[in-house]
């Protein structure tokens, strides 16, 4: 690999989480709505750019907290979207992960520099989500089924 090579410049990682719970027997998704350009105004999933200094998880981890004040949280990764316009600012790979919680138990943070509003969202009642997270969405779906049938994934809610 020659780092001189121009197909090897301006790219970067992406940690991006979806956080579900059960809430009265409803399953929903943890979504904040951007500041910032692109997609100012939009909600997405949890998630942000990787740090150069940081693992995969604790980026993941860190975004999470950031984005939403949630700490201690399970996640498993579970996908890697990669296609080369995903965003619009420079080649950005998403490594996706999954997370439950009981939000009973976690106090969101509703604005942060970043946000200006976070909530939990009914998975049939998803708005319009910015980037490729409708997509990862729904891979993430698939996921916790399989989850569900196979593991103790939901020990979480208890």
């Amino acid at each position: 690999m020659k780092k001189s090579n121009a197909l090897y410049k301006n790219q970067g990682i992406h940690v991006i989480t979806a956080i579900f719970t059960v809430e009265q027997g409803v399953t929903k998704v943890l979504l904040v709505k951007r500041k910032n350009e692109p997609y100012k105004g939009d909600w997405t999933l949890t998630g942000g750019a990787l740090y150069n200094n940081e693992d995969l998880e604790a980026g993941a981890k860190r975004e999470i907290l950031e984005k939403s004040g949630i700490e201690n949280i399970e996640i498993d990764q579970f996908h890697t979207f990669g296609k080369v316009d995903r965003s619009s600012v420079m080649r950005m790979i998403a490594v996706a992960y999954v997370g439950v919680i009981d939000c009973n138990r976690v106090k969101i943070i509703r604005e942060t520099i970043n946000t200006s509003n976070a909530d939990w969202f009914p998975i049939d009642k998803i708005p319009g989500l910015g980037f490729d997270h409708e997509e990862i969405l729904k891979e993430a779906l698939v996921y916790l089924q399989s989850k569900i049938v196979s593991t103790d994934i939901l020990k979480a809610l208890f």
